[in-house]
């Protein structure tokens, strides 16, 4: 288990994930809505002083996605591996390095985290990526995106199939207001975002105040 940064919420979480070869993989387990793999974030209180306690799951479905203002923390970054890589009889492992690409977790930065397929291999449908320490001040959303350098979130096996996950299918988001209200699991649903256009201030003033 690895500690990837500590930092607000106000953040959005860019990751390649590498799952590893484990053969004999029970293909019961995989729960995700169309047997794709996801990459989801889990949020669990900080009551024990091993984090890596509350970080495995059975099913992916059962990912906590909310959280209260003003409470730390800890939230799990979990790659779920569906139908596709299991049937490939592939599993998860466990977090050996990460590459980072630009300077993570700067702005703008992401980061490839790839498991050692040998040695430390996760058996099951859910492998733990690492883990974030954080408190929201504010309601705040935490989000998995693409890697901005090249814009794709993966899941590979260490015999290279790749699958290509989609933005608005396969990658989760958690959210953090007084109410606790829940975040979105893409192993349950999709996760569909408001569209954002790119913009300048220029023309802001112009849709709204006719340019003055």
């Amino acid at each position: 288990m690895s500690q990837l940064v500590n930092r607000p919420a106000r953040m959005s979480i860019a990751l390649f994930l590498f799952a590893a070869i484990m053969p004999g993989v029970d293909l019961a387990v995989a729960s995700t809505i169309d047997g794709q793999p996801k990459i989801l974030l889990h949020v669990r209180p900080i009551t024990v002083k091993n984090p890596c306690q509350g970080a495995s799951l059975a099913r992916c479905q059962d990912a906590v996605t909310g959280g209260m203002i003003n409470v730390p923390y800890h939230v799990f970054v979990l790659a779920a591996l569906g139908d596709s890589i299991l049937h490939a009889g592939e599993g998860g492992a466990t977090l050996e390095f990460t590459q980072p690409n630009p300077v993570w977790p700067s702005p703008g930065g992401g980061t490839i985290i790839t498991w050692d397929a040998v040695n430390n291999c996760q058996t099951g449908e859910v492998a733990v990526a690492g883990y974030f320490y954080m408190t929201a001040y504010d309601p705040a959303t935490m989000r998995i995106i693409p890697r901005p350098v090249d814009q794709i979130s993966k899941v590979a096996s260490c015999g290279s199939f790749e699958t290509i996950l989609s933005y608005y299918n396969d990658l989760g988001c958690a959210y953090f207001a007084q109410g606790g209200i829940q975040g979105c699991n893409p192993c349950i649903w999709p996760c569909f975002v408001d569209p954002v256009e790119p913009t300048t201030w220029s023309r802001i003033k112009a849709n709204v105040t006719g340019g003055r």
